[in-house]
């Protein structure tokens, strides 16, 4: 179930290539997951050192397989990383769009890479993990068929989803 949307005409999702605004998107995300959680964080450069973002790392830490960037002409306005298939499934990771590019279809354009790269690479379902608190994301993902499933991950606040995916036509 993949879900019909509008997207900016200038708007390109494409695979990371090294470009260093992955590490801005990325470190804009760490520090607006901090301050929902009650830090005073102010600036990445406040983040704990292993928050700290250095993109290639952080890609073969996380088991990354593929990472996209969401372009709005030369502006990168999101992103999300993809982990290689394990035990059928690959997990969707850091879907972060700039706030004030929010409602555009943006986040949508990069679930719908994300599912892609996830069949491509052949894996059965697609995983994610989301803050309770942050119900826009959660109904975006139920709208692209995601489900709560029970926790794989025992952080407070955690919801775990999933969905099925169908095979590359």
């Amino acid at each position: 179930m993949d879900v019909a949307q509008s997207v900016p005409s200038n708007l390109q999702v494409r695979p990371w290539s090294g470009e260093a605004e992955l590490a801005r998107l990325l470190s804009d995300y760490l520090v607006a997951t901090e301050r929902e959680k009650g830090s005073t964080i102010e600036s990445p450069d406040d983040l704990p050192p292993q928050y700290r973002v250095d993109p290639p790392r952080l890609v073969t830490t996380l088991g990354t397989s593929a990472a996209f960037v969401a372009w709005q002409g030369a502006d990168a306005v999101g992103c999300v990383l993809v982990t290689a298939p394990e035990s059928g499934g690959c997990e969707i990771k850091r879907l972060w769009v700039d706030p004030a590019c929010r409602g555009r279809g943006v986040a949508g354009a990069l679930v719908a890479a994300a599912l892609a790269a996830a069949r491509a690479m052949g894996a059965q379902r697609a995983m994610l993990t989301v803050l309770r608190w942050r119900t826009g994301a959660i109904r975006l993902y139920e709208r692209w068929g995601f489900e709560a499933v029970p926790s794989w991950d025992d952080r407070d606040d955690l919801l775990c989803m999933e969905r099925l995916l169908e095979p590359p036509a």
